[in-house]
């Protein structure tokens, strides 16, 4: 959800109130459940000692876990940065400069990595408050002062955007916050009706703060569930939470277009992509493949939360000039996003039937 407000900046810790209200709330649950059901219910009166301690511990611990993983969402690991990217790197400065026309030729045989996202006029997207180039799925933030790499959308509930480094974080977050609310409500339902059977006729009534927590939990148990259900399903089609709201709307807000370098005649060419070409083109071979792009090669991460699904990496500034071997790949390391080998085939099918909007002639001499 998107809220639209004035151009009054808030104070940068004002992005906490909402995660501390949250765990506030949390904490609330946990006491309830761990009171209220698992002492006084489980533990007391039914005598069932090792499934209420077991109970509460669980509890216990996953809320903890919780908090661990949103700080390093919203503080030690964040969104990430993307890296300043200098234009010549894309695209030569002058048509006759053949360094970057040699680069690209250098580069994988599917293509992927002389394709870029690009004006009409085949210039990459240019971010005037970076003064650098805005790669492909990157977008500016205001609240941090740069470019976020793979910026999957703002998380107000948490206080962070996010972004390429603290995907993963995000999608095992709303896990065990999934698997936290369902142990509280579903406990709760399991021993709801024998503790109105064994007190009915004897003055007492179930306790006001589990009813609480049963309609609370379910709640947020739906909701959480269901934003989980929507981030799978962007990465098995490696989509983005923005690029699923734009494939919303009835029109894209801006043109979608892509400058591809033909190996086969040594020229650039723009192509425009509509809205159905567009909402697949960074989907990979296989959903197992755009999974790994979303969450990381460590397999074994995805259950473990702890850090970023991003390599360490840290460019070079020294070896951007012109006059070495740097490429785009060089200075973007895990950030570079490509476009799939269908998405390619589909550009070069475009350009064979003269279905491009540009064509820049790579000079050699």
């Amino acid at each position: 959800m998107q809220t639209f407000c004035s151009n009054v900046k808030l104070p940068r810790w004002t992005r906490f109130l909402m995660p501390i209200g949250i765990f506030l709330l949390m904490s609330y649950g946990t006491w309830a459940f761990s009171h209220k059901l698992c002492y006084d219910q489980i533990y007391k009166h039914y005598g069932q000692k090792s499934v209420a301690i077991g109970l509460i511990v669980v509890v216990c611990f996953l809320q903890i876990l919780l908090l661990l993983i949103w700080f390093q969402i919203a503080v030690a690991v964040g969104p990430g940065k993307l890296p300043q990217v200098l234009p010549y790197l894309i695209l030569s400065a002058q048509e006759s400069d053949l360094g970057a026309s040699e680069k690209y030729q250098n580069h994988g045989s599917d293509g992927s990595s002389i394709c870029y996202q690009c004006d009409p006029n085949g210039y990459p997207i240019w971010c005037t408050n970076c003064q650098s180039l805005k790669t492909e799925r990157a977008h500016h933030s205001r609240e941090l002062g740069h470019c976020v790499p793979k910026f999957d959308h703002k998380c107000t509930y948490l206080g962070s955007i996010i972004g390429k480094d603290n995907y993963r974080l995000f999608v095992q977050y709303c896990v065990f916050m999934t698997i936290w609310l369902a142990i509280i409500w579903t406990s709760i339902v399991a021993y709801i009706r024998s503790i109105t059977r064994d007190y009915r006729g004897h003055g007492s009534h179930l306790n006001g703060n589990l009813i609480a927590i049963l309609i609370l939990t379910t709640l947020f148990w739906i909701t959480v569930t269901s934003l989980l259900l929507t981030q799978l399903n962007c990465i098995v089609k490696n989509k983005t939470s923005i690029e699923v709201m734009e494939r919303r709307r009835k029109a894209f807000s801006t043109r979608k277009m892509f400058c591809y370098y033909n190996p086969d005649d040594g020229c650039r060419y723009v192509v425009e992509l509509n809205k159905k070409e567009y909402e697949s083109c960074w989907s990979k071979d296989s959903w197992w493949a755009n999974a790994v792009e979303s969450l990381g090669s460590n397999i074994f991460m995805w259950v473990i939360p702890w850090g970023t699904s991003v390599p360490k990496f840290k460019p070079d500034p020294e070896k951007n000039g012109r006059n070495d071997k740097s490429t785009i790949e060089a200075v973007l390391g895990p950030y570079k996003e490509t476009v799939g080998n269908k998405t390619i085939e589909l550009i070069r099918k475009k350009i064979s039937n003269n279905e491009y909007l540009t064509k820049v002639q790579v000079r050699s001499s």
